[in-house]
């Protein structure tokens, strides 16, 4: 296979599975008891790779990922977690959410770090393209891969992108390809060239709608998508269903939204989910169970694990200082 796929295969640790291994395809597994699924690596092309995951997380686990310069376009059906960074003297979280896509590159000698927390069940697949392979996908901008990638932070690009029906039609069609096993690869590699398409279509439209000013009207309709999503911290619509709600479409919306304040919605959500549970540790006797809730966490655990990440300390030692300090 690929000369990117042993990097993957080493920082995870897993091992390969030797009855489901083919030459276009090795399926991995755990022998850590807290992560139980797959994950499989598919050879669709020279430069063209990709990642199936289908794993349930029965523990706190965080792995490391170190990849060669390819490019990652990032499809997820099922499952939260987050991805972090060493090597970068900025700390930079990016937060994945259930049904989103994203496409990310780290420079050589950056190491990613993915994080899952107990009952999470990960559905989603990941294509890693080559630039070469990309500038043989896409002539009219050879060459240009990865510096297209618009702005880079410390070596790091990360774009999310709109969920068109189309883009999760065909995303969904790679995890669960409904051909005889014989087309599989086939048709994945088809389907995977018209993904890899759409996404740089909406990474350049997202580049020229930044660049572009606002319009009022625009600006009214991005500041009443804020508002939504301030007055339902605890549920809150999902981007395509935000942007439908306010009238705008939804790669305008998230340019637009990062533009108008410097954070993009999913950051803002977790800020205000975040300033809400302090206040009600600080000023209310509600359990942190209960708090959790109300702020938009199924789970406690998961609760404390995000405050902790955003303040540096657990909702429970928030609370005894407070105590303390009254």
């Amino acid at each position: 296979m690929g000369a990117f796929v042993p990097e993957i295969v080493d920082a995870m640790s897993w091992v390969a599975s030797p009855q489901s291994t083919t030459p276009k395809k090795s399926v991995f597994i755990s022998h850590d008891p807290a992560v139980q699924g797959s994950r499989e690596i598919i050879e669709l092309d020279e430069g063209l790779q990709l990642v199936r995951s289908d794993v349930i997380f029965t523990n706190d686990v965080i792995f490391p990922v170190e990849i060669g310069s390819v490019v990652k376009f990032h499809f997820r059906f099922a499952g939260t977690g987050r991805i972090f960074f060493e090597g970068v003297d900025t700390p930079r979280n990016i937060e994945m959410s259930e049904l989103s896509a994203g496409v990310l590159f780290q420079q050589p000698g950056i190491r990613k770090y993915e994080s899952f927390e107990c009952g999470q069940h990960e559905q989603a697949i990941t294509l890693l393209a080559t630039p070469a392979y990309l500038d043989f996908l896409v002539p009219d901008l050879a060459g240009q891969f990865p510096s297209l990638l618009d702005v880079f932070s410390e070596g790091i690009f990360y774009a999310q992108l709109p969920r068109s029906p189309e883009l999760v039609a065909a995303a969904r069609a790679i995890f669960s390809p409904n051909v005889l096993p014989e087309l599989e690869i086939s048709y994945r590699r088809a389907r995977a060239e018209e993904i890899l398409i759409d996404c740089i279509d909406l990474l350049l439209k997202s580049q020229r709608a930044v660049a572009k000013p606002l319009k009022s009207s625009d600006r009214a309709r991005i500041e009443r998508a804020r508002n939504i999503v301030s007055e339902n911290i605890e549920s809150p619509p999902r981007i395509y269903e935000l942007a439908r709600l306010v009238g705008i479409n939804e790669t305008k919306l998230m340019a637009g939204f990062k533009l108008m304040f410097d954070q993009t919605i999913n950051e803002y959500l977790r800020n205000l989910r975040m300033e809400r549970a302090h206040y009600l540790l600080t000023r209310t006797e509600a359990s942190v169970t209960q708090i959790a809730f109300e702020v938009g966490y199924e789970f406690s655990s998961n609760f404390t694990n995000a405050y902790k990440r955003h303040f540096g300390t657990t909702p429970s030692e928030t609370r005894r200082a407070s105590r303390f300090a009254s």
